[in-house]
């Protein structure tokens, strides 16, 4: 078995869930997003916005990880994914709580090609939300959101997303 190899060598091996769509697929989401909040295309070159997503991503950060290693990982994920907006490879997305201007969730999707072709592979990035905001329907709503983005204004003919199969957040998808 290779992966026995690989994991007497010190890797860690888990399995990950593939789920893809096309336009006949999407689905609305189980619950519409309530007035109090707003979907966003968000830009990644605008000042302060890196930082407010990496802040926002690290309120969520899963037990294990180091506060501090894990905020500069973020940090360089979001560089990687702001370059990729700049060269017209995707986008990033939030739900922001309009009373409060607070951004409750977030994500990406980003493809290989150019947007508005009618074709490409679309894939979600970090999907994730502030632990105090969970259960409002906040990430199914996103999904739904960036997936009419995705097949409307970016012209994506499938879009996938990959999950831990033994995680609660693999319902939302």
């Amino acid at each position: 078995e290779p992966l026995l190899s690989w994991q007497a060598a010190g890797f860690e091996i888990f399995a990950t869930a593939q789920l893809s769509a096309g336009p006949a697929q999407l689905l609305p989401p189980r619950r519409a997003l309530e007035a109090d909040f707003e979907f966003q295309r968000l830009d990644l070159a605008q000042p302060g916005r890196q930082a407010e997503l990496v802040d926002l991503q690290c309120a969520s950060r899963p037990p294990g990880y180091e506060p501090e290693s894990y905020r500069e990982f973020r940090l360089r994920q979001m560089q990687r994914y702001a370059a990729m907006q700049a060269a017209g490879r995707g986008h990033w997305f939030g739900i922001r709580h309009r009373a409060s201007g607070a951004l409750v969730a977030d994500c990406g999707l980003f493809h290989e090609g150019h947007e508005g072709h009618g074709g490409g592979l679309g894939r979600f990035q970090f999907v994730g939300k502030h632990p105090d905001w969970r259960r409002r329907g906040l990430c199914s709503a996103l999904i739904a959101a960036v997936s009419r983005q995705g097949v409307e204004a970016m012209g994506l003919a499938r879009l996938v997303i990959c999950a831990d199969p033994e995680d609660v957040a693999i319902g939302l998808y």
